[in-house]
């Protein structure tokens, strides 16, 4: 099955890239424009539906950890630490060697960074609030979150 409008949105992406690198910033620019508006709409508008007593206990019982087994394996002797301390050692003087980031580079990373655990947060707080937190172990939390909220404007097939 061919998916048409995945194929318009390649692209469409394939041409602005070609276009050129100022266009693309300015469309990535809206897109995360765009996301972000979601988000706080999300969270305002779900935080008329937060059930106070929804996160009560707020930590969960105690289960025990289910281990992953890591794909990489740890240094194993002393020849392996000085091998990833070396790559480690040229990475460090190769950036170096590059201009350093500056001031405003550095602050606006903290505060991306701070914008976005804040906007984490609120999003999540207010996912707990409408639904339990058992219920949110799925690959789409905030549909879970959206569809806890009540009656929806699409019609219901389900019936039919």
């Amino acid at each position: 099955m061919f998916n048409l409008p995945a194929a318009l949105i390649v692209l469409a992406v394939a041409a602005l890239l070609v276009k050129g690198i100022q266009e693309s910033a300015t469309a990535n620019t809206i897109l995360v424009v765009v996301k972000s508006l979601v988000l706080v709409v999300f969270v305002v508008a779900g935080a008329a539906y937060v059930k106070h007593a929804r996160p009560d206990p707020f930590i969960p019982e105690h289960r025990p950890l289910r281990l992953v087994r890591l794909q990489r394996r740890a240094p194993r002797d002393r020849r392996d630490v000085l091998r990833v301390h070396r790559l480690r050692r040229g990475l460090d003087s190769r950036a170096r060697k590059v201009a350093g980031p500056s001031a405003t580079c550095r602050s606006g990373s903290v505060a991306s960074l701070s914008i976005c655990t804040v906007i984490y947060v609120a999003v999540a707080i207010v996912l707990i609030g409408i639904v339990p937190y058992a219920e949110l172990n799925v690959p789409d939390p905030i549909a879970v979150g959206v569809d806890a909220t009540g009656p929806h404007l699409a019609p219901d097939r389900s019936s039919a």
